[in-house]
C-alpha cells in the first residue's frame, strides 16, 4: 500500500518536488540544526518573538486587548474573520495571563493564533530595522548552541 502511494506520488508530483518531499520525510521532530534551518522555521520564530514582545506591551498596556477585540468584531460583522481571527475573538474573553500563554504556546494553536495577531496592527514592529533584528534573533536562536 505504501509503495502505490509513493508510486503514485512520483509520478504526479515534478522531479524537484519529489526530492524535497524526501528530504522533509527524514528531517527529525527535535529543533532543527542550522543546515536544517528554513525560511519557514526562521518565519515562525519571528513570530513566537514578536508574540513575546506584545505580551510585554500588552502587561504595561491592557487597554489594547479590548482594542483588539473591537477591531476583530468589525472583521466578524462585515463577514471578512479568519478562523484564527475568530478564535482570537473568544479568546480575548479570557483573563489576560490566559491570553498571553496562548498566544506564545509552543503548539499548533499557537501558531495559528500568531499567524493572525491582532496585536501585529496595534503594536507591530513599524520600521525596517526592527524586522531585521527579529528576523536575526529568530535566526540566532534556531541555530545550534556553540560550545
Amino acid at each position: 500500500m505504501a509503495q502505490q502511494l509513493d508510486q503514485r506520488r512520483s509520478t504526479a508530483q515534478p522531479a524537484n518536488t519529489r526530492r524535497s518531499v524526501g528530504r522533509a520525510r527524514r528531517l527529525p521532530a527535535t529543533s532543527p540544526s542550522e543546515s536544517q534551518v528554513t525560511a519557514h522555521d526562521i518565519t515562525e520564530m519571528e513570530r513566537l518573538i514578536r508574540a513575546e514582545t506584545y505580551r510585554d506591551v500588552i502587561l504595561t498596556n491592557p487597554a489594547l486587548v479590548a482594542s483588539a477585540k473591537q477591531q476583530i468584531a468589525h472583521l466578524i460583522d462585515d463577514g471578512e474573520a479568519t478562523l484564527g481571527q475568530r478564535l482570537w475573538h473568544a479568546l480575548l474573553d479570557q483573563p489576560h495571563s490566559f491570553i498571553l500563554a496562548c498566544m506564545t504556546a509552543d503548539d499548533a494553536e499557537g501558531r495559528l493564533l500568531r499567524s493572525n495577531n491582532p496585536f501585529s496592527t496595534l503594536i507591530g514592529e513599524r520600521e525596517t530595522s526592527e524586522r531585521v533584528k527579529t528576523w536575526r534573533m529568530a535566526k540566532a536562536r534556531l541555530s545550534p548552541k556553540q560550545t
